[in-house]
């Protein structure tokens, strides 16, 4: 009797599979699968999706305005860029978000800051693992963030 696994349950075994083991299942599903993933690598929103398809809430409809777009493309692309990270609140654990100063002719600016009261200007699915991997979605990104702002 032959033991049969698809590509995703044979990924999650490879990274605590002896050696014997892992050779077999290079043999079975090629190297290519078994690559270790470097966040990146994820230039492009079809880069991203390459990786894992959006989640429900990010699949983009014809009749969302430019500024949702941007919004699910950028939750899609920084969840795929921190890879099995997710952000838990119940620590004291750094998390990591984008900070834009978008002052212009047009006064897009806001200096207004109490500490009488907690609030969010940043949704949680925006954080990212660490700054490294911040600055790099931030910079490849910046488009996006651009449109999320201001369209």
């Amino acid at each position: 009797m032959a033991l049969k696994i698809d590509l995703e349950t044979a990924k999650k075994l490879h990274e605590d599979s002896p050696e014997w083991f892992q050779r077999q299942l290079v043999k079975e599903f090629g190297a290519e699968a078994f690559k270790n993933f470097d966040y990146r690598e994820i230039t492009t929103y079809e880069a991203a999706l390459k990786v894992e398809l959006p989640l429900k809430d990010d699949i983009i409809y014809p009749t969302d305005a430019p500024w949702v777009v941007a919004t699910k493309k950028l939750r899609h692309i920084i969840r795929i860029i921190n890879h099995k990270w997710f952000p838990d609140f119940n620590n004291d654990h750094q998390k990591w978000y984008a900070w834009f100063n978008l002052s212009s002719g047009s006064g897009f600016s806001d200096y207004a800051y109490f500490c009488a009261y907690s609030d969010s200007f940043v949704g949680s699915f925006l954080l990212y693992e660490n700054r490294e991997k911040c600055e790099f979605g931030v910079t490849t990104f910046i488009e996006l963030y651009k449109i999320m702002l201001t369209k």
